[in-house]
């Protein structure tokens, strides 16, 4: 079984909320592997882990609206 490196993570996520009437209306940011590390899961079964690496730097920015 071959070793896997170490990687840092690092993710963000934020919101905010208002009202608007009767809805509430929530923005939403979040960023998930920020760093862009070459992430390989240790628990992956090895064939995979060598040729399916985690996703890079990935951004999602939402409007959610509860009426």
């Amino acid at each position: 079984m071959a070793e896997t490196p170490d990687y840092t993570q690092l993710d963000a996520n934020g919101s905010y909320k208002q009202r608007a009437g009767q809805s509430e209306i929530t923005w939403f940011a979040l960023g998930r592997n920020l760093l862009n590390q070459d992430i390989r899961y240790s628990t992956t079964v090895e064939a995979l882990r060598l040729y399916a690496p985690q996703p890079g730097r990935s951004v999602l920015l939402g409007v959610r609206i509860a009426y």
